[in-house]
C-alpha cells in the first residue's frame, strides 16, 4: 500500500521538477526526515511517524506544508471518529476499545469493521469485517500479533462501498465503484462530493479520499478518509491536480 501512495507523490515530484518552476525539489523518506538540517520554504508530505511530524511541526510557522501537520493527526482515527462524527457526514456509530476491552466484552453489535486505531491502513489486516464470535477471535489475534492493542469498532453499514478522491474544497474530485469504475450518476458524485469536502475541511486536509456507502434508503455514509491516498484509479489525473494546486495555492511562477 505504502508504495502505490507514494506513486503519486512521486508524479507530482515530477511534474514540479521539469525546470519551469524557480526552485530545487528534493526527495527525503520519512525516516531521513529528521536528518534534514536545511528547511525548505514547501514541503508535500506524506510522513505518518510521530518522528517525521514533529519535525514537521517545528517547521510550521515558516514552511508551507501539505499537508498541514494537523490534518495528517487528524487523520489517526481516535481524532477522526470524534471530527467526523461532528461534521454531520453520515458516519456511522463509531468507538474506541482496547483489545482487552473487546475480548472482556460479552457481545459486540454484529457485524461491524475493526480498524486500527492509529493511522489510516497500510497493510493487509489494519481492517478487517467481522460477523461472529469466531472471526471475532481471529481478528484479535491478528491485531495483537502485530502489536496493535487499541482498535476502533465501527458499525457496518450495508449497500456499496465507493471510493473517492479530492484536492482542496472540490478543485478535483473522483469516484469510482467496484473495480475502479468511474461513477457516472451526477446526483450521486455531487452529494458525495458535498460530503467529502465537508469531512476534509473538519479534518483540515487538502490531499485526502475515503470510502463511502451508499444505504438501501439512498443515504450517503463516508466511512473513512486518509491522507494522500493512492489515487490508483487516476493517478495521472490527480498528479496532474495536486501540482496545479500546489502551485496557485504557493503562487509559484
Amino acid at each position: 500500500m505504502v508504495e502505490k501512495d507514494a506513486a503519486v507523490l512521486k508524479s507530482v515530484l515530477n511534474r514540479l521538477a521539469g525546470g519551469k518552476y524557480p526552485f530545487e525539489i528534493e526527495s527525503v523518506s520519512g525516516e531521513e526526515l529528521s536528518r534534514v538540517k536545511r528547511r525548505p520554504d514547501f514541503v508535500l508530505t506524506m510522513a505518518q511517524s510521530e518522528e517525521s511530524l514533529d519535525k514537521l511541526s517545528s517547521w510550521t510557522s515558516s514552511v508551507e506544508i501539505i499537508n498541514r501537520v494537523e490534518g495528517v493527526r487528524n487523520c489517526y482515527r481516535e481524532k477522526m471518529i470524534r471530527l467526523l462524527a461532528d461534521a454531520n457526514v453520515g458516519f456511522p456509530e463509531t468507538f474506541l476499545l482496547s483489545v482487552n476491552e473487546i475480548e472482556r466484552e460479552s457481545t459486540l453489535p454484529f457485524p461491524v469493521w475493526l480498524k486500527r486505531s492509529d493511522v489510516h491502513a497500510m497493510f493487509e489486516g489494519d481492517v478487517v469485517f467481522v460477523d461472529s464470535a469466531k472471526s471475532l477471535e481471529r481478528a484479535l489475534h491478528g491485531f495483537r500479533e502485530r502489536g496493535i492493542e487499541k482498535l476502533t469498532i465501527q458499525h457496518h453499514v450495508p449497500g456499496p462501498v465507493w471510493k473517492f478522491y479530492g484536492v482542496g474544497k472540490g478543485d478535483f474530485f473522483k469516484v469510482f465503484r467496484g473495480k475502479g469504475q468511474p461513477e457516472t450518476d451526477d446526483s450521486m458524485v455531487t452529494g458525495l462530493k458535498k460530503l467529502a469536502v465537508r469531512a476534509a475541511e473538519a479534518l483540515r486536509l487538502e490531499v485526502y479520499g475515503g470510502d463511502a456507502v451508499l444505504d438501501d434508503h439512498g443515504g450517503i455514509h463516508i466511512i473513512d478518509m486518509n491522507d494522500w491516498p493512492s489515487f490508483s484509479a487516476c493517478c495521472d489525473q490527480a498528479a496532474e491536480a495536486i501540482s496545479g494546486y500546489v502551485i496557485r495555492k504557493w503562487k509559484i511562477n
